[in-house]
């Protein structure tokens, strides 16, 4: 199979209006925020590359993008669906959504799921990640990457036992163009209905979370809270289940116990 990302294909897709694509990037949010800095674009904006060198994660974590990964961001416009600007809506988590299904509708026996509360998991290995960065004007940046045909093996030794791809779970390569296609068909449909956290999509956060039964803790600053995950709520939060009851945590840095 030819590797190679179908550029013009990609443009036709309904769900984008602009699409930019360079060989080689430090970081797709980042290229893409620097672009639409310099004029006025309308969004939805996707970018797209084959080598990201410097990838992103939550924090000042670092995201390994090898050859055959799938990285991209889309800058999208809230507004347009009505999202009330300063509500914290689980942007996240329906991205997630929108990939878990895409990776579904090729591979539908892998139990790929939402790792709480941007990346995403299959059997404990991490397969991708999201970022989300919010700029004025209520427009988003919406920052995917995903191990599709870059080989665990061809990993940082250090990063290899905590990470998977498709083609180490398949056998074989995936077509990513077809990966891509499907995620924005995702996103084109849950992200119109995420203000009014419709239960379709609000219950698929719950499906897919991968953490249910595990004992977590969620460090905020210097408050650790512990418990065991019971899944996550419409509205994006960690339900865990305490020692003094249930409780319901919507930030912090996670870790299994």
């Amino acid at each position: 199979m030819d590797d190679q990302l179908e550029i013009d294909r990609l443009r036709r897709h309904d769900f984008i209006r602009t699409l930019w694509f360079e060989e080689t990037v430090g970081s797709t949010n980042t290229e893409l925020r620097e672009r639409i800095g310099r004029d006025r674009w309308h969004p939805p904006i996707l970018m797209l590359t084959e080598k990201q060198t410097a990838g992103r994660g939550r924090g000042n974590h670092r995201w390994w993008a090898g050859p055959g990964s799938l990285a991209f961001s889309v800058l999208i416009n809230g507004s347009q669906w009505n999202w009330p600007e300063g509500r914290q809506l689980p942007i996240s988590l329906a991205v997630g959504v929108a990939m878990v299904e895409a990776i579904q509708s090729f591979l539908p026996n892998l139990p790929v799921g939402l790792h709480w509360p941007n990346d995403l998991y299959i059997e404990g290995q991490k397969i991708g990640g999201i970022l989300i960065e919010g700029l004025p004007k209520n427009r988003w940046i919406l920052g995917i990457g995903v191990n599709i045909n870059n080989s665990q093996q061809w990993a940082p030794l250090e990063l290899r036992n905590r990470l998977t791809s498709l083609i180490d779970l398949k056998g074989k390569k995936i077509d990513r163009t077809e990966i891509l296609e499907k995620a924005l068909d995702g996103l084109a449909e849950i992200l119109p209905g995420l203000s009014s956290l419709s239960s379709n999509w609000s219950e698929k956060f719950d499906l897919y979370c991968s953490q249910k039964g595990e004992m977590l803790q969620v460090f905020q600053g210097e408050k650790i809270i512990r418990g065991i995950c019971e899944g996550i709520a419409a509205d994006g939060g960690l339900r865990l289940m305490t020692e003094h009851g249930q409780q319901t945590v919507y930030t912090g840095s996670l870790r299994s116990d």
